[in-house]
């Protein structure tokens, strides 16, 4: 679902949940989310929060799905190779996930190579940008430009950051979602939506960790976006 989004409309709106709790997504499908991403198997840097496995929040991650509808539910499933396991994979599909997002140097081969998800594969601030790579044979839908350098996170969005995320887009040919680890701001979406970017995902460095911070901020953010046209 989110691929074909993407295709379709103009700037979509990703929340990508600083807690996976039920309240937190409705607070995100209130601000008008397009999509949501949750997390297992990792330790995340922005929210500070450790998130268990998939087998662990089944039941919360049901009623995110659940609640969430027709509006797809993406899943980071870990951040190291050894914590994407066949039996995890095989629960995620189960539970009706739409796409995965993952660092590209976290994805296990063996496992991933053949999976029917959506992969979003996000770029950090190490990888060289080839323009030589054949994304869709190696089954690579999305890629997220998570490019920012960690002592970076937070940090206001610059005309760097601009011609990095439109040579990035120009050279991958394929959608590309840009994260929030800068602080951006809704006015900045204007500039932002020139590079071509298909989308922009809010997470904890804009939002916080609270239900009325996120909902909050989704809306101001989804607000631009239907203002301006993007």
């Amino acid at each position: 679902m989110l691929e074909k989004m993407l295709a379709e409309k103009g700037l979509t709106l990703i929340v990508s949940l600083p807690e996976n709790s039920p309240e937190m997504a409705k607070a995100a499908l209130d601000g008008g989310a397009d999509a949501l991403k949750v997390h297992a198997n990792v330790s995340h840097k922005a929210s500070g929060n450790k998130f268990p496995s998939v087998k662990e929040q089944k039941d919360i991650f049901a009623e995110i799905i659940d609640l969430a509808g027709e509006i797809p539910v993406g899943l980071v499933p870990g951040d190291a190779p050894e914590k994407i396991t066949a039996e995890e994979l095989t629960l995620v599909q189960q539970l009706g996930f739409d796409f995965l997002s993952i660092y590209a140097h976290h994805i296990p081969v063996k496992e991933l190579q053949d999976s029917p998800f959506v992969k979003a594969v996000a770029y950090d601030q190490s990888y060289q940008i080839k323009d030589a790579v054949n994304y869709d044979q190696l089954g690579i839908d999305i890629i997220e430009a998570s490019i920012v350098p960690k002592d970076e996170y937070g940090q206001r969005l610059t005309y760097k950051d601009i011609i990095n995320y439109s040579a990035l887009k120009n050279i991958v040919q394929k959608p590309v979602i840009i994260p929030t680890q800068k602080a951006i701001q809704p006015e900045e979406l204007n500039l932002l939506s020139k590079t071509g970017v298909d989308a922009i995902m809010i997470g904890a460095v804009v939002t916080g960790n609270s239900i009325e911070g996120v909902k909050r901020v989704t809306r101001l953010f989804k607000d631009e976006i239907n203002k301006g046209g993007y």
